[in-house]
């Protein structure tokens, strides 16, 4: 690849996003994109990812994506709060999708 400052260049990634926060959007494909102002950046979502009401299964459990303390979480049955960095989304598996 032969790419030299002032190039005005285009880069395609896809992949599943592990997390997003302000200024930073991580890939499961550990791809990392930082950015000082969205307006930098256009995002094409390809298929949505997991919204509130969804319910999904990790290994023995059942976890219900909710909006909590000013964000999205995942509720396990028992109660327990599971934060997205605290679990691997290919781990997930959809079994119920919240309908709107």
């Amino acid at each position: 690849m032969n790419i030299t400052p002032g190039a005005r260049v285009r880069i395609t990634i896809e992949g599943e996003v592990a997390h997003h926060q302000p200024g930073e959007i991580a890939l499961i494909n550990r791809a990392r994109i930082e950015y000082e102002s969205e307006d930098d950046l256009t995002v094409d979502v390809v298929q949505q990812g997991y919204q509130v009401g969804d319910v999904v299964r990790l290994d023995d459990q059942h976890l219900l994506r909710c909006y909590q303390d000013g964000g999205a979480v995942w509720i396990a049955s028992d109660g327990r709060r599971i934060h997205d960095d605290e679990l691997s989304p290919q781990n997930l598996t959809l079994v119920v999708r919240a309908t709107r």
